[in-house]
């Protein structure tokens, strides 16, 4: 998505998983859509940027970490490699992303978001600001930022407007039971009923939400927060304390939402200072990666698909029901692994989905390609599980020349190794087919499935 400058698509599921998909990428992501690519460039594992005709030439493509740089001036990063971090210079320093981490800053500005990169004190924290909205993942450790702070996951609706509140700590404040012309004695904010305009005093409003976290700090002295129900009705007060500037807010079980009352002449930080926070000296350098002699990379570029039974193969068409999911991490038994999602078609029949590679094998190597399968952890235990297959099939031949060299059905919650041997197609071109199926009782009953640690081997003699 944000590698190749695409629309994200929405994450369903759960409500972490929808919030995450939608805040971290709807604010570049409507800036990089509607511009053109002007300079794309790959790093290497020192950091360096090189165009395409160099990256391919030296092979460097094949690490998958790609920073483009759009007309409009929005710059991204996406960070494709399952194994390896990504650094590249941003602001005269050094800005590194973790594997299938990503960075996007909107030309003017106004938008910015970071993925799975370090904070300062080297916590994980999931950073995107909007001129809408300020959303944070801590994934557990706190961390604070210009922003706000939390150990959890918070985000904060930006409100554009501001009203006017009662201020009783003016010395001028008269008590609306003590004004004899009152239009309506039940209006504290009507000005009619104060003698002094010191009496009143502007506001912005805002609403915040709490998510799965004990510990949430807002980065301005709020004036007051409400709970709200979630059709937006008012419960009631609720507590907070600020310290240092900082508003901290205690959570109340059963609220949806806050609205918090802030100083008019409060202003949130430039978004384009969001990756400040990340950024390590302009002479850092990664470590030295291991040297694999044994191991090959898969394409970065790869295809999903489906077929429902009896049909013919298609694009995926997500009204079936299926799913294919790559470059994410899955959890299976409690092991997470960096791999892919795919749920088979279940809708108007049942078939299978599959992600395809093209490798051009070669000539005095045997390649075998080898994977983790299993049920995801936060799938049920239903089912007759999925029938995982890997096939292979040469370039420009039909499926009549499909062949599968690996499968297993598998339904348990547990990791199993699945090996295919590439040996007969050395020195030919042919696609790869990672393939999820339901299965021969055609049973789509929760087949959520995951496959992990995807990796080409160079077989031993």
């Amino acid at each position: 998505t944000v590698a190749f400058g695409h629309e994200g698509y929405f994450m369903t599921g759960n409500q972490e998983d929808e919030e995450q998909g939608y805040f971290m990428l709807i604010g570049t992501g409507r800036r990089y859509c509607k511009a053109d690519a002007q300079e794309i460039r790959y790093a290497d594992a020192a950091g360096n940027l090189h165009d395409t005709s160099a990256a391919v030439a030296s092979d460097i493509y094949r690490r998958s970490q790609v920073a483009v740089r759009y007309t409009d001036g929005t710059q991204t990063a996406a960070n494709g490699s399952s194994d390896r971090p990504m650094s590249f210079p941003w602001k005269g320093k050094r800005l590194v992303l973790p594997p299938n981490g990503f960075f996007a800053c909107a030309g003017d500005g106004s938008a910015c978001v970071v993925s799975g990169a370090e904070w300062a004190g080297g916590k994980r924290l999931d950073l995107s600001v909007a001129p809408e909205y300020v959303y944070l993942n801590a994934h557990g450790a706190l961390s604070v930022t210009p922003f706000g702070g939390t150990d959890g996951r918070m985000y904060r609706l930006l409100k554009d407007f501001k009203e006017s509140k009662v201020d009783k700590d003016s010395e001028d404040f008269k008590d609306v039971n003590d004004v004899n012309d009152v239009n309506d004695p039940n209006d504290l904010n009507d000005p009619k009923d104060f003698k002094d305009p010191k009496d009143l005093k502007d506001v912005c409003v805002e609403e915040v939400f709490l998510r799965k976290g004990s510990k949430f700090i807002l980065p301005y002295a709020a004036v007051s927060v409400t709970a709200l129900d979630e059709s937006g009705a008012a419960i009631g007060p609720a507590s907070f304390k600020v310290e240092d500037g900082c508003t901290h807010l205690l959570p109340i079980k059963g609220t949806f939402s806050y609205r918090v009352e802030k100083p008019a002449s409060w202003r949130e930080p430039s978004a384009d200072t969001v990756a400040d926070g990340y950024l390590k000296p302009q002479d850092f350098r990664l470590p030295p990666e291991p040297v694999a002699d044994n191991t090959m990379t898969l394409p970065f570029v790869r295809t999903a698909g489906q077929a429902l039974r009896g049909k013919p193969e298609t694009e995926l068409l997500p009204d079936d029901g299926g799913a294919v999911n790559p470059d994410m991490p899955v959890t299976v038994g409690g092991v997470t692994k960096p791999g892919i999602f795919m749920h088979p078609p279940y809708r108007h029949g049942a078939g299978y989905v599959f992600l395809r590679y093209r490798l051009d094998l070669p000539k005095d190597k045997n390649i075998a390609f080898a994977a983790s399968v299993g049920k995801p952890d936060f799938k049920t235990a239903r089912g007759d599980g999925t029938l995982y297959q890997i096939a292979v099939q040469p370039v420009g031949a039909d499926i009549s020349a499909r062949k599968v060299v690996a499968s297993a059905q598998v339904k348990e919650k547990k990791w199993k190794e699945l090996v295919a041997d590439l040996s007969s197609w050395r020195g030919q071109s042919v696609w790869l087919y990672l393939i999820a199926d339901v299965g021969p009782a055609n049973s789509s009953d929760c087949d959520g499935s995951a496959w992990g640690g995807m990796r080409l081997e160079v077989a031993s003699d």
